[in-house]
Formats: C-alpha cells, structure tokens, sequence
C-alpha cells in the first residue's frame, strides 16, 4: 500500500520521535547535572561562566575558599603589651643520637630435611626486610638430629655448607645479598652413591638476630622574629641528658641560623647550660636553631630562648588590592578575609588590629580568629598592624580576597 503523497513513512516518524525524545532526555540529564547557579541561569537564559564553579557543583565563595588569592601570609609570633619587653620561647626536647639497635625474629619453629640419591627434601622459610638502616644479620638455630652434611642457601646463594657443629653459630647473612623480600633454603647434603642412606637435618627454633643503626646526629627548631633588630640580651639554656655514658663522650654543637653559638664536649650529669647569642644572629622572619652531635647519644631537655624586645612592639605587614579586586569589593561581589592562628585556646587574647583607618577588636581565648575585613580595605597598598593588650603567640596571620 503507498503512502499518503507528502507525508512521512511511519518508520521515519517512529525515528525522528525516538530522536527528539532522546535529545529531550540529554538536557534533562544535563540540567540535573549542572550546578544549582547555573542551572538558573540556563532556566532563566543567561550565559553561564563554568570558571564560576568547581567540579564538586559546589560555588567557589567562601565554601573551602576555592576561589581565593592568598594577599598576605606570615607569621608574627610573640605580641607584647606595652610595659613588658622579655620574651620567653620554649622547645620541645631534642634526641640526638648515633647507636645500634638489636632485635630478634622467629623465622620457624622446626623444621625437617631429608635427602637420598633421587630425592631432595629441602624447604624454603621467607622473610621480609624494611629496615633501611640495616647494620647486620644473624641466623641461629638448635639442631637436635643431624646425620650428613646441611647446606644452607640464601635468594640461591650458598652461605653454610658441611657438617654443622655448634661453633657455626652464628650464621652471618650477608647484607649486601638481601632484598625487600628473602628466601632461606635448607636441604641436606647428597649421600651420593650410598644407594639406600639417607641424610637428616632436623632444626628447631630458627631465629634471625638484627642489628641496625639508629642515627639523628642533628635537628632543629624554628621560630619567628617579626623585628630581628628590636632583640637584644638573647640567652639559650638546656639540659643535656647522657642516655649513655661512656669515658668518650662526643661533641655538641649549637648554630642559630647556621652560625655556631655553642661548641662544647658532652659532659654527662652537668648542671643547665647558659650563653649568650649574638643580637646579629637573628633574622627577621623565620629563625632556625640547630643541635648536632658527631657521636653518643642523648637528649637536649629545657630548651629556651630569652631574650628583651624593644618596649610597645606592634607588627604591622602590608598588602596590595588593585583596581579589579576593588570594584568587586565595592559591588560586593568579593570580600577580605582576615585570619589569625594561636599556639593555645587558654590564654586570654586581646588586641586592637588597625586595618588602615579601620579598628577590628581581639578579645578571646580561642586558636582561631576570622574577620571580614571588606569595609576597611582602600585601593592600591593597604596595611594591619596589631597593638596587643596580652602577650600571646600568632603562629599565622593571613589575608585572602575571596570571590563571591
């Protein structure tokens, strides 16, 4: 039967539906898929700007701050209320060292090997090695029936061969010949053409004896100094504390910011050390102490640096906001964050922060500070200077410009 003249065969039409219904089915799909925003602005016919969202369909404010440019970052450290001038920084203790560390690992508790003429009864025992700093390596073991010669391979190398005797414990694994994971065989040795002998090992209580060294000849702490200048009268004190005492104890040396301020044999159960670190030495900016030992092995307690600072201190940083980031401010589509990290939630903090001709008030015992500090920002250089109340300690100050 023909078709009506100017119309469509029917399969044609199922075709053209199936397709339109599949392109309706593709932005539903796509709709659902989108972002909240822009899936607005889709429905309500603006253009999108996918750099506006992220691949989670999360928008970039402040949600994690994923559109944001760091403007300042630094770390003040010790604030200091008028009238006061001493500043105290203590360290955590410090081990240095340089010795050996031994340790056992029980590989089998027994085992058996037989060999005739035309059959090796030999078995395999595996171990694994993480240790890095690996000195030596021992095997020990108890036989209690031998007959023959034992033969002893380690990753396909022979390491003992003959008939064993007491005195060949122990067996030294050579460390060069190891890796991550290790395969000891044991076999007896052939009888050879004693037809019907049969060679015997039986082993009990197969243990490996590690020896590793344990080395931390140097290591540091750092601090902050916003005004290396203002300091003066530093003084460090410790406690050295032998962990072992020999007759030749080894060499303690102290640098602050890699110029020697202490060098000094070891001298086990003396009273606290104290001397005084040159004014100079001290940058502004992050500050590092180093101890470092050539041997022995020790402890570095009650570390703490003293030192004056010049009377009524106030940190003060500066940062810039150009033309672009303004007027996105001014039309609220951005905004300054102010943020401040303390070393502790228990000391009260109290301070004026003037942001140019704008005061933010501090007063909290909370380690975290954040402040939207939009209507206080100028185009082009701004500044923070921080006129502190308490003495407290400012681990991190920073400054972000966040997109809306």
């Amino acid at each position: 039967m023909k078709s009506k003249r100017g119309a469509a065969p029917e399969s044609a039409t199922a075709s053209v539906a199936t397709l339109i219904l599949l392109i309706l089915l593709f932005l539903l799909a796509y709709l659902v898929l989108l972002p909240k925003e822009a899936r607005e602005d889709v429905l309500e016919g603006r253009n999108i700007s996918f750099d506006d969202f992220n691949g989670n369909g999360d928008d970039n404010g402040d949600n994690g701050d994923v559109d944001k440019e760091v403007l300042l970052l630094r770390e003040p450290g010790v604030v200091l209320p008028p009238g006061k001038n001493e500043v105290k920084k203590d360290f955590a203790s410090i081990n240095l060292m340089e010795s050996s560390q031994r340790s056992a690992r029980k590989l089998a508790d027994r085992i058996t090997v037989t060999r005739t003429l035309f059959n090796n009864n030999y078995k395999d025992v595996d171990f694994e090695i993480k240790d890095d700093n690996l000195e030596d390596l021992n095997l020990f073991f108890n036989v209690v029936e031998q007959k023959g010669g034992l033969i002893i391979e380690l990753n396909g190398r022979v390491i003992f061969e003959g008939v064993f005797d007491i005195n060949d414990l122990p067996i030294k694994l050579p460390v060069d010949d190891l890796s991550r994971v290790n395969k000891l065989r044991f076999m007896a040795e052939n009888p050879g053409w004693a037809l019907l002998s049969t060679n015997k090992y039986v082993i009990r209580d197969i243990d490996l004896i590690k020896e590793s060294s344990v080395v931390n000849k140097q290591e540091l702490r750092k601090f902050e100094i916003a005004r290396a200048e203002a300091i003066s009268d530093a003084k460090l004190e410790f406690f050295v504390n032998c962990i072992e005492i020999n007759r030749d104890q080894g060499i303690l040396k102290v640098f602050m910011n890699r110029r020697n301020v202490f060098l000094s044999k070891v001298v086990c159960d003396a009273s606290q050390m104290s001397f005084d670190v040159p004014d100079d030495y001290f940058n502004d900016g992050t500050n590092y102490l180093t101890f470092e030992i050539d041997k022995g092995n020790y402890v570095i307690e009650q570390i703490r640096l003293k030192y004056k600072f010049d009377e009524g201190f106030n940190p003060q940083y500066f940062f810039t906001i150009d033309e672009d980031q303004f007027d996105d401010i001014k039309k609220e589509d951005a905004k300054v964050k102010l943020k401040l990290r303390f070393d502790n939630d228990e000391d009260r903090k109290r301070a004026e922060i003037r942001v140019n001709s704008g005061t933010v008030f501090l007063d909290q015992n909370d380690d975290k500070f954040e402040k939207d500090i939009s209507k206080h920002i100028e185009e082009g250089e701004n500044f923070i200077k921080i006129f502190a109340k308490d003495e407290f300690n400012i681990v991190l100050l920073e400054v972000d410009f966040i997109k809306e």
